[in-house]
């Protein structure tokens, strides 16, 4: 009897009618084109609580990757201040409990997701701009775009912030004043 060796790869097969070859998995060449396409972004300005030395309140700004991050984790990675003081120790660490990282959406809400069930139920009679840090996702992937935010003024006054902040924020935005200041006004 005549033995035959046939070698696959590591294996010697002693016998051609033991001899089985694998499936191989195919695997696709990906050839990129250099210009991959861009990932919507979506510009985001915060307006701080308190005036700057020059006396106007300072503005940051930060691009944000539509869909991917949390509001809350964007303001923390580019250290603006989600939470002041005693709130620093005395928040929920991002559950959506405490209702301490609200921020106010001047303009822009279409470019953020819907308030969820946590939000609905920790802002319930408060106006629909208000929003939780913690809770909101900036983008949904597809739009780009630019809001306006302040931030940290929570807990500052009653209902809303400073009508001066407001008028200020309306020059940033480059909208007509006296339109924007009626809409707070009739908040008020």
């Amino acid at each position: 009897m005549v033995t035959t060796a046939i070698s696959a790869g590591a294996r010697i097969f002693r016998n051609a009618t033991n001899f089985i070859p694998r499936r191989q998995k195919l695997r696709a060449l990906s050839f990129s084109s250099s210009t991959q396409p861009e990932k919507p972004e979506i510009e985001l300005e915060f307006i701080a609580p308190k005036r700057g030395n020059d006396g106007s309140y300072p503005v940051e700004k930060v691009k944000a990757e539509s869909g991917e991050k949390l509001l809350r984790n964007i303001m923390l990675e580019n250290k603006i201040d989600v939470y002041t003081t005693f709130r620093k120790v005395a928040n929920c660490g991002g559950r959506g409990l405490c209702g301490t990282c609200i921020v106010e959406v001047v303009d822009g809400t279409d470019l953020l997701s819907e308030r969820t069930d946590k939000e609905r139920r920790r802002l319930k009679r408060k106006p629909e701009s208000w929003r939780l840090a913690c809770q909101t996702m900036v983008g949904n992937k597809e739009n780009s775009g630019k809001e306006y935010l302040f931030y940290d003024w929570y807990g500052c006054g009653s209902e809303d912030t400073p009508v001066e902040r407001v008028i200020e924020s309306a020059h940033v935005k480059n909208i007509d004043e006296p339109t924007f200041v009626s809409e707070l006004e009739k908040r008020l």
